[in-house]
Parts: C-alpha cells; sequence; structure tokens
C-alpha cells in the first residue's frame, strides 16, 4: 500500500486553511502465468493494469484488464490458457 501526502496552506488575513490529501494507490498487480508483464501507466485508484497472453494462449475471459480497487488491492487477474 502507498500513501502520497500533499498539504497545502492557505492564509486569510484572520484564519490558516490547511488541507491534506491523500492518495491511495495498489502494489504491483500480479503476474499471471504465459503473460507478458501488464501494461500499468498508474497504481492509483480507479486506475487499470491489461495483460495480453503470450502466443499460443488465450485469456480465459472476454476483459484483459484489472482496477486498483478503492481497498488498495488489484481485482481478480485473468487466466492465459492454451488455444
Amino acid at each position: 500500500m502507498t500513501f502520497i501526502f500533499i498539504n497545502h496552506c492557505y492564509e486569510h488575513p484572520h484564519v490558516l486553511f490547511q488541507f491534506a490529501f491523500v492518495a491511495l494507490s495498489c502494489g504491483e498487480p500480479p503476474l499471471i502465468e504465459y503473460a507478458d508483464k501488464p501494461l500499468v501507466i498508474s497504481y492509483s485508484v480507479a486506475s487499470t493494469a491489461t495483460y495480453e497472453c503470450l502466443p499460443g494462449y488465450r485469456l480465459d475471459i472476454e476483459d484483459s484488464s484489472i482496477q486498483c480497487l478503492p481497498t488498495q488491492d488489484w481485482s481478480e487477474a485473468p487466466d492465459c490458457v492454451r488455444e
């Protein structure tokens, strides 16, 4: 799990406002047998990782992507099965 803290302070003549934002992210997506390492642009929540099977194999489901969930876990990864 990764936490990124970003603090922003805003001053007003009579009040100091401070906001803290936390960006949640997943770790590395799982590797699956007979597939290339998944294509991932970001590990933040709601980002996706896309799998492509090696020649002679195909995904066992139609969707080739998994998603980083708000729980900071990846959704269930597909499997590559022999064609």
